[in-house]
């Protein structure tokens, strides 16, 4: 009940918890504290969310990990990042494998973790980093469990449509997703790019970041 009054004063406002069409995947993101962002993050948010609701009406935009609402510079665990209020993780959108319907259901219960793995003669940047030592790459693989993987299919033209929303925002300055989704979704902005085998697998979540 504090902190969100206080938080402000730190440069940072927390994403909305119970509003559509943008939402916590998972009520522990709100609960731990991780869901701050600066004003001008949580406004893209909102108006990207507002956006693919208009294209594509009933989808929810959930969001992921963020920033804690204080300490500059300390990053939100795991992460090696999400330390200054400029940072955001978004989920992706899924059809059911049953169906081939748009669900807001997810094949992981914390949004990371399940990943929509490289295709033939799509690169495979995983297994790279994995070759070069790399263990922690695809290490949320081995702590999320894989049962529901099947049920879902990665929704292409939502993800794709959510991307292309966020890349236009003249505020953002980056964007990382693993470089197969980004030939898969056909994404050609120069503000989507490849974070490095020091960190973790990005086809399970985007990463975007303002200025």
């Amino acid at each position: 009940m504090i902190i969100p009054l206080i938080a402000p004063f730190a440069g940072r406002v927390a994403l909305p918890v119970f509003n559509k069409p943008l939402k916590p995947l998972t009520i522990s993101t709100v609960l731990l504290n991780r869901h701050y962002v600066r004003p001008q993050l949580l406004t893209i948010a909102q108006s990207t969310a507002e956006e693919l609701d208009k294209k594509y009406p009933g989808t929810i935009l959930f969001y992921l990990d963020a920033n804690f609402p204080f300490l500059n510079g300390f990053p939100l665990f795991p992460h090696l990042s999400h330390n200054d209020g400029k940072k955001l993780d978004l989920a992706f959108c899924y059809l059911s494998q049953k169906e081939h319907k748009y669900t807001c259901q997810h094949p992981s219960p914390i949004g990371y973790g399940i990943y929509a793995d490289p295709m033939e003669c799509e690169p495979d940047q995983p297994q790279i980093c994995n070759d070069n030592g790399f263990w922690q790459y695809g290490l949320m693989e081995q702590i999320i469990p894989q049962w529901n993987k099947s049920k879902f299919i990665l929704d292409i033209s939502r993800t794709k449509y959510m991307i292309n929303i966020v890349t236009s925002k003249s505020s953002i300055e980056k964007v990382f997703i693993e470089p197969h989704l980004k030939q898969r979704l056909g994404i050609s902005s120069p503000k989507v790019g490849y974070h490095g085998c020091h960190a973790v697998r990005h086809d399970d979540h985007i990463h975007l970041q303002i200025k």
